[in-house]
């Protein structure tokens, strides 16, 4: 919210009064998790320096990546050379102003023995939310799975075009749950079926 009065302070006058902060607007989105390696997706709302510190009983690593419109304020920070069956809390951090955390735990033989809940859904509209209860990706998170997968049609666009891809996305991070859901739950998906 204070970033959008920024905005329009800065818009409407021709002058600036006001000094907004970066915030993350979607994510973070846990991926490509393994027994080694891990990233953490996230976007934010304007150009920024965004640091994602995991901590496990071995130590702590780091490491920072700068958003821009390019990318459509995208970034993904990439760990590799993690150990296998370790639960590692990240926190995410824009302009050094803490932002959210979350935790993981990295594939290994232990996993592999063990059952595997998976959520999956594909062909995802916003508009065909119910209303008045727990939206469809709360109801996810609420299994909390071993992985979550969304195989198709997600999201759902026309033509394929990358600013719809982009507006598709971001309308569906923004629903509540997803982020509780694909925080800690390593996600994987396609953006659509036909092509592949």
């Amino acid at each position: 919210m204070t970033t959008l009065l920024t905005r329009f302070l800065c818009a409407s006058t021709f002058f600036c009064l006001v000094s907004g902060a970066a915030e993350i607007s979607h994510g973070p989105l846990l991926g490509g998790v393994t027994d080694h390696s891990a990233g953490i997706w996230f976007r934010t709302d304007e150009s920024a320096t965004v640091t994602v510190a995991l901590e496990s009983p071995a130590g702590q690593k780091s490491t920072a990546v700068t958003t821009d419109p390019k990318s459509d304020f995208m970034g993904t920070a990439r760990f590799d050379v993690l150990a296998p069956d370790t639960t590692y809390k990240y926190r995410v951090t824009v302009e050094d102003a803490p932002s959210y955390e979350a935790s993981f735990k990295t594939s290994g033989p232990k996993l592999a023995q063990a059952p595997l809940t998976v959520v999956f859904g594909s062909c995802y509209k916003p508009q065909f939310e119910i209303t008045g209860g727990p939206t469809t990706f709360q109801r996810m998170a609420e299994r909390k799975a071993g992985v979550a997968l969304f195989i198709g049609d997600f999201p759902y666009t026309v033509r394929g075009e990358l600013a719809d891809i982009r507006a598709g996305h971001r309308a569906i991070r923004a629903i509540p749950g997803f982020r509780d859901l694909t925080s800690g739950t390593p996600t994987y998906a396609i953006w659509d079926d036909h092509e592949f």
